[in-house]
């Protein structure tokens, strides 16, 4: 297993190479600054939020050992609104040399030219007092690995290539986890429930409405789960700890036969879905929030691997990241080739 620890960065400070990457999906528009996580002196504290799964992290690292570049880039969160406005503001005087559309949502890489805008961007993001990785785990630890094997690793050598959003800009999608356990005793299992939630039965079947609670479907019955006190933490944290662990006795649902999430922006349309609809038991969690991904973050409390779900996502080959060439930090990718005509 690869072990690896939070880093932390500094904003790569190129004046060929800065680059905003914005996606627009019906009309919302989230622009975020393009960045390499490296090691440096003067650093900014990287979370992570969630556990990896080691043999995913292998299957990465020899990819990026055979191809030696970064195809996709991770995602990051901050919180300063100051950074936020000066990435928008920016776009007005950035140079559109990229545009993807795909379905309904478009992707665009911008390059910001302007000289005093780029010496803005970098001291307000050398200002920020924390990251978190929102997107990207597995690739951050096997380019972690990518790098320890090549000796660079105190170095980052040419580092990992981000998109750093606000947490305003992007959004996590509403989790369906599903147990397929068989004979259940409903009135044994609510009463465990009643432990710690107070549980009211439903007409039909609706979305969670109010913070840390959970719709549970229990063979053909709906539930609302309300926690008897107001918990800290993000909903998943607390299916794990107060449904799978405590009532269920299940250790690591992430690991476990008979559960599985999906994450979807309508869950409920997943319920009419022939495999789940004759499934016994299953628990509707809404959105996360990702500034109380970032607090739960900070006490270095993790997640099970894959428990959370944050859109938009990013393209693959958009914009590519030549691992062997730390003077070219950053390349786009033009017709499947990589085009190094806007590199120094």
């Amino acid at each position: 297993m690869l072990n690896f620890t939070p880093n932390k960065i500094e904003f790569v400070d190129n004046k060929y190479n800065t680059y905003i990457y914005q996606v627009e999906e019906f009309s919302k528009i989230s622009n975020g600054l393009v960045i390499l996580l490296k090691n440096f002196d003067n650093p900014i504290p990287l979370l992570i939020h969630e556990e990896t799964n080691p043999q995913h992290i292998e299957e990465l690292l020899n990819e990026f050992i055979f191809s030696q570049v970064q195809l996709k880039p991770l995602i990051v969160i901050h919180q300063e609104e100051k950074l936020q406005t000066l990435i928008d503001q920016s776009i007005d005087q950035a140079q559109l040399i990229k545009e993807v559309k795909e379905g309904n949502i478009t992707h665009r890489l911008y390059q910001i030219e302007k000289r005093e805008s780029i010496d803005a961007l970098t001291f307000l993001f050398n200002k920020l007092p924390t990251l978190c990785i929102a997107d990207g785990h597995h690739r951050y630890a096997a380019l972690s690995g990518y790098f320890q094997s090549a000796q660079d690793f105190s170095s980052f050598s040419s580092g990992i290539l981000s998109v750093l959003f606000h947490t305003k800009k992007i959004r996590t999608r509403n989790c369906l986890a599903i147990i397929r356990q068989q004979n259940i005793n409903s009135d044994q299992f609510l009463t465990k429930l009643e432990q710690d939630f107070n549980c009211e039965k439903l007409d039909q079947k609706k979305l969670p409405s109010k913070k840390n609670e959970l719709i549970l479907k229990l063979h053909n019955s709906y539930y609302a789960l309300a926690p008897h006190i107001d918990l800290k933490g993000v909903n998943i944290d607390i299916f794990d700890r107060l449904i799978c662990k405590k009532a269920l006795s299940i250790a690591d649902y992430s690991r476990h036969p008979l559960v599985q999430l999906f994450f979807s922006e309508d869950p409920l349309d997943l319920l009419g879905q022939k495999e789940i609809a004759f499934t016994d038991m299953c628990f509707l969690l809404s959105k996360e929030d990702p500034n109380e991904i970032i607090e739960h973050a900070k006490q270095n409390k993790l997640l099970k691997p894959n428990s959370t779900y944050f859109v938009p996502k990013l393209l693959e080959n958009m914009i590519v990241h030549d691992l062997k060439n730390s003077h070219m930090p950053v390349t786009l990718a033009k017709d499947n080739q990589y085009d190094y005509s806007l590199c120094p």
